[in-house]
């Protein structure tokens, strides 16, 4: 046997077995052991849609629970604050709509199921589009294993938070981004912020990059989308969320979930203890002053200024050897593409970096909003050539690899020492071999330093944010070399 096929035959077994293991270390804590979960965001969500559909207004803290009850939806320990009622946009639940069809512990498992396709999808969507050289076992097998390692996807589906919907919408618009299709960038983040607001920066982003045509397309859908939900609910659940639900979000949370900078700002002007819990476990609405207003102010219009000194100007031109070219697929290791190669791999990590700040800046993040990161993690750990050569490369791969266990370990596992998010099962029921439950009982962050989760989660996001910042500023000031050098040699000829 050739020395080749020898060592194909051992890597092929060992990638299965590497995919295996990840996957199922996986789905034990994503799938298995939340099966039986209260999944709490979710109900409060579906108990919204519930109430939009029979035409009543899901806004207010106590408004929802006696139909949660009625629908047989948990209300233990919710409906009672500002973050355990429903406080998304009208358009957010009307996404749920098709779920008020089953009865609620129907439409959990269906939705779970759901996350989890909407979660493959975004990864094949990411991988298909960056086109990795790693041979294919090894990048089904690297992904995984990422996945896996990815803590806050357990805490997210238990919840049964939206992060899955809202990676797989903003996969797709970096995909149409880059086939040069602006009808699905547009569309797909004009209805991933109709479900968060947050991904909506991306519009201002594209308009700094003169990429008029996605901003129209994202402006147009998002006005249909408000335009029939409007029609649906009616003025005044709209009035609801617009004068006393958003100005309330805006104040920020001190909750040790919030990995914001807006955490920052509402702990610093909330007491220790207010209405008689600790502010790190408080979800209440919180007493805002005008210093807190305009810090809040100052922090947003700050990072904006930092993005537009950071983030070249211009719509991207599309050439080959200096010959324009129609919108292709991104194949970032043509290193014969020249200059305009390495400026398309630019577009990965600008996407991202909006992302990123969207998060930092918004009042409220809650930690597990990081899962909208996942795809610049997979573009990093899995095609480094995307990343600059020599000791910058390692420098990149060594702050992502910080990142992402800053972001992700150990897990929110309550202060029992045991993952609160998790419920016995008939199904099946080990949370003790979810490695960020075996880290958090290790370690036990939350357990006993529950104040500092927060500085740990806002390091690693300011970590992967300033990552990508200086991977777009190293290439911004590459590409201004050569064309001041081309400027003085034509000064010269003349």
């Amino acid at each position: 046997m050739r020395p080749e096929g020898s060592r194909l035959a051992l890597e092929r077994p060992a990638a299965v077995v590497v995919t295996v293991v990840a996957l199922l270390v996986f789905l034990n804590g994503s799938l298995l052991s939340a099966w039986g979960a209260l999944h709490v965001d979710l109900s409060i969500n579906l108990t919204a849609a519930h109430a939009l559909r029979d035409g009543a207004d899901p806004y207010g803290v106590t408004a929802l629970r006696e139909r949660a009850a009625s629908l047989g939806s948990p209300t233990n320990l919710i409906y009672g604050q500002l973050f355990t009622s429903y406080i998304q946009p009208p358009t957010s639940a009307l996404s749920l709509l098709p779920l008020t069809l089953l009865d609620w512990r129907d439409a959990t498992r269906v939705y779970l199921v759901l996350n989890h396709v909407f979660l493959l999808a975004a990864v094949a969507l990411t991988l298909s589009t960056l086109r990795p050289s790693l041979p294919l076992r090894w990048l089904i097998a690297g992904a995984a294993v990422i996945v896996a390692a990815y803590a806050q996807i357990n805490a997210s589906f238990a919840l049964g938070q939206v992060d899955a919907t809202i990676l797989l919408l903003l996969s797709l618009g970096f995909w149409g981004h880059v086939r040069g299709n602006a009808p699905v960038t547009g569309a797909a983040i004009a209805c991933a912020a109709a479900i968060k607001l947050i991904p909506g920066l991306l519009l201002l982003y594209f308009l700094w990059k003169r990429e008029y045509r996605v901003v129209l397309w994202g402006a147009g859908v998002g006005l249909a989308l408000l335009l029939v939900s409007l029609a649906y609910v009616g003025a005044d659940v709209y009035e609801s969320y617009l004068t006393e639900t958003l100005p309330a979000l805006a104040k920020g949370s001190t909750h040790y979930s919030n990995a914001s900078l807006g955490a920052l700002i509402a702990r610093a002007h909330t007491p220790a203890v207010i209405g008689g819990l600790p502010e790190m476990i408080y979800l209440d609405e919180v007493p805002a002053s005008d210093w807190a207003r305009l810090a809040g102010i100052g922090v947003g219009l700050g990072a904006l200024l930092c993005l537009a000194l950071a983030i070249p100007r211009g719509r991207r031109v599309r050439t080959v050897r200096g010959e324009p070219v129609e919108p292709r697929v991104l194949r970032p290791f043509d290193l014969a593409q020249g200059r305009q190669a390495q400026d398309e791999r630019m577009i990965l990590w600008e996407y991202y970096l909006v992302v990123a700040t969207g998060l930092l800046i918004s009042s409220v993040a809650w930690e597990f909003y990081v899962i909208w990161l996942l795809p610049a993690f997979l573009a990093a750990l899995l095609a480094p050539d995307l990343l600059p050569a020599g000791r910058w490369r390692w420098l990149a791969l060594a702050s992502f690899a910080v990142a992402l266990l800053a972001l992700n370990y150990p897990a929110d596992c309550g202060s029992s020492g045991d993952c609160y998010l998790f419920e016995a099962n008939d199904l099946f029921y080990h949370p003790g071999w979810v490695p960020a439950v075996r880290v958090e009982r290790m370690v036990g962050l939350y357990a006993n330093h529950l104040d500092a989760v927060l500085y740990l989660r806002l390091a690693g996001l300011l970590l992967f944010a300033g990552a990508l910042a200086a991977l777009v500023l190293r290439r911004r000031c590459e590409t201004a070399r050569p064309e001041a050098l081309e400027g003085r040699a034509a000064h010269s000829g003349d």
